[in-house]
């Protein structure tokens, strides 16, 4: 996508968070000396804009499903 790497990176964590992709692109730019300025409040914003985001698309489907999938993984990163 156009904008913020960190959109695509918490589009991934969201859908496969056993990946564990943040996490792994968090240590490879720390091995290089860099850094990424307000990772985690970046990475959470972008997820629970998603999450909200599907929250409506399921809702509007209809398909309860991946509605519940969606609020559940909302709730576990508002819990983190």
């Amino acid at each position: 996508m156009y904008g913020d790497f960190m959109f695509d990176v918490a589009v991934m964590d969201l859908w496969a968070p056993q990946l564990e992709f943040p996490k792994r692109l968090k240590m490879a730019v720390e091995q290089q000396g860099d850094d990424i300025p307000h990772f985690r409040e970046r990475l959470l914003c972008y997820q629970l804009f998603k999450g909200i985001d599907g929250l409506r698309f399921y809702a509007k489907k209809d398909h309860e499903p991946s509605y519940r999938f969606m609020k559940e993984r909302i709730m576990s990163l508002l819990s983190e």
